[in-house]
């Protein structure tokens, strides 16, 4: 039995902001905002007229390639669900699905994966170039296993929780929102 559900058993009332979608759509903005700081800040190398794929087209995916379609990049969109993506973006996106990936990161400087899923898999990994950098953005089970990577000689940065670290007050504010939407919706409470 999960947390909730005991509290909830007991009579208790659970709110789990990570449920509000209001709330989820404007994180996944500040995480977007946040990767980019933190690129900069940790002097990675710019994404500007890179070939970058991004795995993952859910909240958080779809604002970065939405940005990176403005920094001159060939950018490389993997989903599950890649058909059903295609004329919501400007023409510099191409779009894949996930068994393509082992082609698509072919050339590739950069891998940015926001699906908490083990969506890349080894294989797509050594076809990446050698200075290749990739960024986990997402949380567990993560897009692809570090000690595969760690193996084959490739470059994996966890960059987690990036809103707290670059946006805490804007966080913090998004989450206190949340709730008191929520406590003003019920009376009882």
């Amino acid at each position: 039995k999960g947390v909730k559900q005991e509290l909830e058993s007991r009579g208790a009332h659970v709110f789990d902001y990570g449920e509000d979608e209001k709330y989820l759509q404007e994180s996944a903005t500040l995480t977007a905002m946040a990767f980019f700081d933190f690129i900069k800040n940790k002097n990675f190398s710019p994404v500007e007229n890179k070939r970058v794929a991004i795995c993952g087209l859910g909240r958080i995916g779809k604002r970065l390639v939405l940005s990176l379609c403005r920094e001159n990049t060939q950018i490389l969109a993997l989903s599950g669900k890649a058909d059903a993506h295609k004329g919501n973006y400007p023409e510099n996106v191409s779009f894949y699905d996930y068994k393509d990936a082992k082609n698509v990161l072919d050339g590739c400087d950069i891998v940015i994966n926001t699906a908490p899923a083990n969506v890349i898999d080894i294989e797509a990994v050594k076809n990446m170039p050698e200075n290749a950098v990739f960024y986990e953005l997402a949380s567990a089970p993560f897009g692809i296993d570090n000690e595969s990577t760690k193996y084959l000689g490739k470059r994996y940065v966890k960059a987690l929780g990036l809103p707290g670290i670059y946006y805490p007050k804007e966080s913090g504010e998004l989450i206190a929102k949340s709730v008191l939407d929520h406590l003003s919706l019920h009376d009882d409470l």
